[in-house]
């Protein structure tokens, strides 16, 4: 494995790129990639995005040059991806192909192996998100092929160590855009729509089990029962519903406020108290590392993905199986609100090689040695 924290200075050669992805959804591996191939653009290559679903995402690649070719498939299985793929790579004749997310590792990896084409394949996660299921394995099958995995994590390269310990392996963080977040102004609660006074406590991410978000609202419960506080939400997926209940009967509904797949998280990160993320498991956790470079104080859980970016001295680490513990790190944010500051500002002291440039530099390198080995 080939840790990758430096960035490195650009080679002269210039590629024909293409990223394969499902779509470009809010998620944090769609928002790295669109960062990733504007930069690249930027820097003279040739990009080119096979993609099925639009999404928030594509908007800040409709002007940097990069070529789209939307795939259009009846359900996410349809074979017609993997012939239209192959066209694609034989129109745009790419040096690399790099897949991202499991549908694409499995359709985009085939389709560059059966065009003879060099192939990276990125790791957005960590052991614990890849049960045995028949997608995964056949996910795991084709990556056996590829060139080289590029984990975005320290969890994720572990993953792949133990299952492919010949192939060349990478550890990217993902790129952040400094210049954009510091343009970013807070927001204010009026401007939610929200008039009752207390603290605000933020939340970012998708609705989803690993998450963790039930054990959140049972802390949430203890801490404004002693603090007022409004809790905003941003995100969407399958465990609102359940969130919603509990908050009811917990009777703390009042206090949560569902702002869906917000454009303004920056914004709401400048203004929060606090930024809770207390998930079971990680990849490179997206809003903990913005809420980093926003200067916001973290209640985050005690696990391998937090413990990369972060640490006692800068975050409240608690322990995600213990509402009490994580109710602890909450009104301990709120109440010493000069120590959770001091807690920021030493957490984004250490953002500084978390730029996209250094991102795009390294998966340049990651890209070149891959092809320096098929020869």
């Amino acid at each position: 494995m080939r840790q990758a924290e430096i960035p490195l200075e650009r080679g002269a050669r210039v590629m024909r790129i293409l990223h394969c992805i499902p779509g470009f959804a809010r998620g944090g591996t769609e928002r790295r990639l669109s960062y990733l191939a504007a930069e690249q653009a930027r820097s003279g290559h040739e990009v080119h995005i096979a993609f099925m679903y639009n999404g928030p995402n594509r908007g800040r690649l409709s002007a940097c040059g990069v070529a789209l070719y939307q795939l259009r498939a009846a359900g996410n299985y349809d074979p017609r991806i993997l012939f239209r793929l192959v066209q694609i790579i034989s129109r745009a004749s790419p040096d690399i192909v790099h897949t991202w997310l499991t549908q694409m590792d499995i359709f985009g990896g085939l389709a560059a192996t059966v065009s003879g084409r060099p192939f990276v394949m990125s790791e957005p996660s960590s052991e614990q998100a890849y049960p045995t299921t028949w997608k995964n394995m056949v996910r795991g099958w084709i990556a056996r092929r590829a060139g080289a995995i590029i984990s975005n994590s320290l969890g994720g390269e572990a993953y792949w160590r133990r299952r492919m310990p010949r192939t060349l392996r990478y550890v990217i963080p993902n790129g952040l855009p400094f210049e954009e977040i510091e343009r970013t102004l807070p927001c204010e609660l009026s401007d939610l729509g929200i008039d009752s006074p207390g603290s605000l406590i933020l939340n970012v991410g998708m609705f989803r089990h690993e998450k963790n978000l039930l054990n959140m609202v049972r802390a949430l419960a203890f801490v404004v029962s002693d603090l007022p506080a409004n809790v905003v939400l941003c995100g969407e997926g399958p465990v609102r519903p359940a969130i919603q209940w509990l908050a009811g009967e917990l009777g703390i509904g009042r206090c949560l406020h569902f702002l869906g797949d917000s454009a303004r998280v920056w914004s709401l990160m400048k203004r929060a108290d606090v930024l809770v993320a207390v998930s079971k498991f990680e990849g490179r956790p997206n809003a903990v590392i913005e809420a980093i470079a926003c200067g916001c104080p973290l209640v985050v859980s005690d696990i391998a993905a937090h413990r990369e970016v972060v640490d006692e001295d800068c975050a409240y680490l608690v322990d995600p199986t213990d509402p009490s513990d994580i109710a602890r790190g909450i009104r301990r944010a709120l109440r010493f609100p000069w120590e959770a500051k001091g807690k920021a500002e030493r957490a984004k002291a250490r953002t500084a090689a978390w730029s996209v440039q250094a991102m795009a530099n390294l998966h340049e390198k990651a890209y070149a040695d891959v092809l320096a080995r098929a020869g």
